[in-house]
């Protein structure tokens, strides 16, 4: 009996982290790219894009000193100033940990082709790779 409330409990639990995943998903157009840096394409571009919205950032940040009298800050503009911050943290966190899951790919691609080299195969795998002709 306790078995099965196990496997219930674990099923829900995983069908209510995967509605809120797709929620999330439909809502943010951050976790689109987040979701694009975690593909095998989409891995050398985490630095790339994650540098433009930490300025965007900072930018807000100078301007929302820059227009008001400090502690007289407009709602809005806080509230506009927390959602880049939020979203500029998540894809700095995605830019770097995507920088090092390329290396990571890089690095087994290239022990698969040298694997292959070893047995005598030709590896066409990789696009590009040596013995690709």
């Amino acid at each position: 009996m306790i078995a099965l409330v196990m496997i219930v409990s674990l099923f829900l639990v995983t069908t209510m982290f995967t509605w809120v995943r797709t929620a999330l998903l439909v809502i943010g157009p951050t976790n689109w790219l987040d979701a694009y840096l975690h593909t095998r394409r989409g891995m050398k571009w985490g630095l790339v894009v994650c540098l433009p919205l930490a300025a965007a950032c900072v930018l807000g940040a100078r301007l929302i000193e820059a227009n008001n009298i400090p502690g007289d800050y407009a709602v809005w503009q806080m509230l506009l100033w927390a959602l880049l911050w939020f979203d500029a943290m998540k894809l700095v966190r995605m830019g770097i940990v995507s920088v090092v899951l390329l290396v990571r790919a890089r690095f087994r691609e290239w022990a698969a082709i040298r694997r292959a080299r070893r047995e005598g195969e030709s590896w066409s795998g990789v696009v590009g790779a040596p013995g690709d002709r």
